[in-house]
Formats: structure tokens, sequence, C-alpha cells
């Protein structure tokens, strides 16, 4: 039997605004927005059934512009629901709910303890009369902390159980703002039993005892760079040693990647067959979930020409999203990326000697010099400088940072071509 036993979860965002979403599908737009408070519903009722001693919350409980006071009033009545089942909340502040963005009006019950920014806060956990931990936390004060404010923590109770609370990024992930930067060896030396973690939205065990340091990820995906469940842990903890811990999911939507291969694909009806197939294989394997898709298509396909109609690809999807409900369990397919393939042999056809073959030799030398991709698409970018897209077109340069984003652009490119000169060709014969 365990001494106590807590939920760690991070990275609420509640009430994110998907703005991207809700400007081409407001019915998906507010489905989103609200799958984010019932994951946070799903938190509350896990803490109650579960009977945890407490909850922390490591950073990031509401999204940059979106901690609006209905949402912090949300907020505090599930922190409410926690107080009447005599569970207590700690939290830290991150960089989307650092401590000056909060109402200054706003009062928590008393079961919630906020970490303040000065220095690592050092509170006692006590059951019946006892003292069984410490936690320690650090809020961010600003949205910019650069500072590697685990270098500050400190376990200086050594009899007890210690938690460290940071939102931060560890030193060896990318593509993440850098606040709060720290290595794993500044949590070894903290002398802490277990580092409830947060900022990073997937989860990870970052290490695995003496202490445990966890991500918990967010509670709710938001885009599709955020697949698949999401939630909390719940750790058990007897004396100084974790008995167990485990991963929860709490959200009621997930954002899934799927690939499919149009190879054998006739016509419109198959296309739509196809999907249905994957329609059902996520229902299955997610009941109760709404399930939203991005597919690749791949494959040499007869439907070529037509997916690269970009209309009549929206046509299509549309078909397959035909009588979707958002008030109840779903299934979307957000619009895909098409990467088939013409049905004729382009190793074969770059053998030849026209000017569709000097065109894919050419494209083959693109794929083996990344420095030159990255410059053509830079000055791609730059003479649409002023153009209506340009902002569009904009928020896709930090793909191009990565080999694989150019690849990819320049597979789209080539098909492009392709599709340009075969439609050519075939009106000619």
């Amino acid at each position: 039997m365990s001494d106590f036993k807590f939920v760690h979860a991070a990275d609420l965002h509640l009430d994110s605004p998907y703005k991207g979403i809700r400007d081409y599908n407001e019915g998906l737009g507010e489905a989103l927005r609200k799958a984010g408070r019932r994951a946070f519903e799903n938190l509350i009722d896990l803490c109650v059934d579960e009977m945890v001693d407490f909850l922390l919350i490591s950073g990031d409980s509401f999204d940059s512009g979106s901690g609006s006071l209905a949402a912090q009033s949300y907020f505090i009545k599930g922190m409410k629901n926690l107080e009447k089942q005599g569970i207590g909340v700690y939290l830290i502040c991150g960089n989307h709910d650092p401590l000056k963005s909060w109402s200054s009006g706003l009062q928590m019950p008393d079961n919630v303890t906020r970490f303040e920014s000065d220095l690592p806060e050092a509170v006692f956990f006590e059951k019946k009369g006892d003292k069984k931990a410490v936690i320690y936390g650090h809020s961010f004060l600003e949205k910019e902390e650069f500072r590697n404010l685990a270098a500050e923590f400190s376990h200086d109770h050594s009899s007890l159980f210690g938690i460290g609370m940071l939102h931060g990024n560890l030193s060896s992930h990318t593509g993440h703002e850098p606040y709060c930067p720290f290595s794993a060896e500044d949590l070894r030396v903290s002398g802490m039993d277990y580092w409830a973690l947060g900022h990073i939205h997937k989860r990870e065990v970052v290490l695995e005892g003496a202490p445990l340091a966890i991500y918990p990820g967010n509670i709710q995906g938001r885009h599709f760079n955020e697949c698949g469940d999401k939630g909390c842990y719940l750790v058990e903890v007897r004396g100084k040693t974790i008995a167990d811990y485990s991963f929860i999911s709490l959200s009621p939507l997930l954002f899934e990647r799927a690939e499919l291969d149009l190879s054998e694909i006739n016509g419109a009806d198959g296309f739509v067959d196809g999907f249905r197939e994957l329609e059902q294989s996520y229902r299955e394997a997610h009941p109760g979930k709404s399930i939203l898709v991005k597919a690749v298509l791949r494959g040499r396909s007869p439907l070529f020409n037509s997916l690269m109609d970009e209309k009549e690809l929206e046509a299509l999807i549309d078909e397959v999203n035909h009588g979707v409900h958002f008030d109840e369990d779903f299934v979307f397919f957000d619009r895909p990326v098409n990467k088939t393939g013409p049905v004729i042999d382009l190793d074969e056809r770059k053998e030849s000697s026209d000017f569709v073959a000097d065109l894919l030799k050419e494209f083959e030398k693109l794929k083996g010099n990344e420095e030159l991709v990255s410059n053509h698409l830079e000055s791609i970018v730059d003479e649409l400088r002023g153009h209506l897209s340009y902002r569009h077109i904009k928020e896709y340069r930090p793909e191009w940072q990565s080999p694989e984003g150019q690849r990819e652009f320049l597979e789209a490119a080539l098909q492009r071509c392709i599709y340009g000169l075969f439609e050519r060709e075939e009106e000619d014969s």
C-alpha cells in the first residue's frame, strides 16, 4: 500500500484558440475547444476517482491570449471541485501563463499552492499530521525566462520524498522555445526523488530513477505535430520509493497521421472506400474518442492527374467527410498530403532524350544538394514578398531548415511539374 499518490499534469492550454482550424471549419474548431475542456474535466475526475492526495500542474494552464477571465473562472471551478474532496493542488506558471498574466482579482481556493518566481519555494505535504514530502516549485514571472532554474533547486530535507516542479527545455531537445534550459545532470544533482516537468508536449520519461523525471506532455493535442494519446501520470509513493507510475489518457480527441496507398484505386468510389476503411480502423483502435486524421497519399496512381487538381481533391475529401457531426464522436479527415505519382515509370522516362528527361535529371541533382535546395526555396519566398499569399507561405519557412522538409517540398515541386507536362502531352496527343 502506498503512503501517498499524486497526479502529474502539465500544459493544459485551456481554451486554446485553434485559430487556423476555426478559420476554415468553425464546427471543428469549436469541437477542439470543447475537447480541451473535456480533457481538463477528465483530469479532475481522475484525481477524484483515484482519491489522490494532490495534483501537480507544471505550467501553462492557459494558452497565450486565451487566459481570459472566463477560462480562469473555469479553471478555478475545477480547483474547487478538488477542494471539496480534500485534494491539494500545486502549480507553477510557465511561458504561456506567467504570473503577470493571471488576473490580480482571481481568488484561488485554499487547496491551491501557486509557486512564486523569486527562488524555488519549498512546501511540505502532510498526511494525517505527518510530513511525507517536500514540493519545490518556481514560476515564470514573464513569458521569456532563459535562466537555468533547475540549477537553483536543492532538496534539503533528505528524509522526506522530494518533488521538483519545473517548466523548461531539456538541453537535448530541439525545435522548442529554449525557455529555462537545463540538463539531465542538473536534475540528478538536485537530490530530488521526482521531477514534475512541463513545456514539452510529447510525453517522455527523461530519467528512470534517482530521480524519476517525466514530461507528461499536454492533456489534449492541438495540431498534427501533437499526435496520439495525451494525458498525465499517476504516481504512487511508499516512503522515499516510487512504488508505481503509469500514463493515463485524458484526451477525448486525437490527432493522427496515416498513409493510404492509391496504387490499385481507379475511381472516386475506390478513393472514398479507402478512407472509409481507414476510418473504421481508427474507430476500432480508439473507441469513444474523436479522431482528426492527416492522410498522406502514396503510390503511382491512376488518379494522379485528378488529385493534382486542388478542387478535385477538395471535393473528394468533402465527400469522405460528408455527414460528420461534431457534437458526437467523429473521424474527420483533414486535407491530405498528396505524394502520389503518375503510373508511368519515371526512372525509365529519365533515360529518354526529351525535355521531361532533362527535368527529371535536374531534380535528381537537387536531391543531393541540400544547400542548393534551401537557397532556391529562400529565393522563391523573397520573390513572392508582397504577394497576398506571402504571409501564408512564410509560415512554412521553419520546415525548410530540416533536410526532411526540404525533400518533401522538392518532391511536391517535382510532382507539380510532372502533372503540368504530362497534362500538356495528353492535350497535344
